[in-house]
């Protein structure tokens, strides 16, 4: 394991069994965040705390894979972001996977930098909304990365898109209550 970087907004761990590819986003984030690095998921296990804000992970890592220690990171209570960053394309799996962003590689600089900034940034919205963005990536990365142009109509997704079509409808639901509550408190009641 390797620690480096200014302490920066947020603290990142990235895990990847390839050490030079962990060390490569490590340096592309190391300027604005205080990033450590993993070289395996045992490591990860060791690292990852209530602290760490975002984990980029790898799916395909030998002896302990990255769909393992996502299970035990969340079974042990870890709420932070985890932004699957991974050359294994999508299947249906990832719709039970309790992940934020899921990123294909190759990645490029800036691309990075932007994925941990957004999740940063994600993470100080409300449950319902972070739900709703969280089932959107999955519908999107089956959506942009399936074999299949189909795959957005299997049940399983189908019922992903219901999900969103109903956090949607309670998100715009509350934003409406607040506008109301917002204009009455403003300029007296409603009439």
């Amino acid at each position: 394991m390797v620690s480096g970087g200014v302490s920066g907004s947020g603290r990142v761990v990235v895990v990847d069994d390839e050490e030079r590819v962990a060390d490569v986003y490590a340096t592309f984030l190391s300027d604005e965040h205080d990033v450590e690095v993993a070289y395996d998921g045992d490591a990860a296990l060791d690292v990852v705390d209530a602290d760490v804000d975002v984990v980029l992970l790898d799916r395909r890592m030998p002896g302990m894979h990255g769909d393992e220690v996502l299970d035990r990171l969340r079974d042990r209570g870890y709420d932070g972001r985890v932004v699957m960053v991974t050359a294994l394309n999508p299947g249906y799996d990832v719709v039970d996977m309790a992940f934020e962003q899921y990123v294909c590689k190759p990645i490029a600089r800036e691309e990075l930098r932007t994925v941990v900034r957004r999740e940063l940034l994600r993470s100080n919205y409300d449950d319902a909304l972070q739900e709703y963005l969280r089932v959107q990536s999955k519908v999107t990365t089956i959506a942009e990365n399936h074999p299949d142009p189909a795959a957005v109509e299997h049940p399983r997704v189908r019922a992903l898109r219901e999900r969103l079509d109903e956090i949607r409808d309670g998100l715009l639901e509350t934003l409406v209550e607040h506008a109301e509550l917002e204009y009455e408190s403003e300029s007296g009641p409603v009439v």
